[in-house]
This record gives C-alpha cells, structure tokens and sequence, in this order.
C-alpha cells in the first residue's frame, strides 16, 4: 500500500503490489521510481520490478527450471537500474 505523507487515512491507501495466492514475496528493495520484489512464485525464485510513476509491474522472466537468484549491490536509491545474482546447473 502507498499513501502520501500528509494523507495516512485508509481512505487514501493505494494498492502497489496486488495480493496473489501463487506469489510470496521474501523481500522489497525501495528505489526513487521503482521497487524490486525478491519473491517465489510455484516455488522459483525471481523479481518483480513495480514503476511507481506509471503503476505497472513485470517479472523478469528465466529459463531454467532450476536456479539461484539474489540481489546484489544496490546502493543507489536514484538508480534506474538494479543488480543482482543468478546461477544455475547450466551457468
């Protein structure tokens, strides 16, 4: 959920990251336009990146079946991109 600082009434909540049953996020790494969610969906490991500005989503999709992924060095809050880490059997 989102607000704006000075509007904290539920009245005012906006939905960022939709509940689904099939996804479980594990972690919300914050940038200035963007969140990243480290989350498992049907037990795989992946991201899903959440534009503030434009209130879209997407996952970043991998073809393996079986594979690792974390984040990596993010220091940047104002970045418009993200690090992170995948390894698989194949890689």
């Amino acid at each position: 959920m989102k607000t704006h600082m000075d509007s904290t009434e539920k009245d005012y909540w906006k939905e960022v990251l939709p509940y689904n049953p099939d996804i479980s996020p594990e972690h919300i790494l914050p940038f200035k336009e963007y969140l990243v969610i480290k989350q498992r969906e049907n037990g795989l490991p992946g991201f899903s990146i959440v534009d503030l500005k434009q209130n879209t989503s997407y996952s970043i999709p991998f073809d393996e079946v079986s594979y690792h992924t974390a984040f990596s060095e993010n220091h940047e809050y104002i970045a418009d991109f993200f690090r992170f880490e995948y390894s698989s059997p194949k890689t």
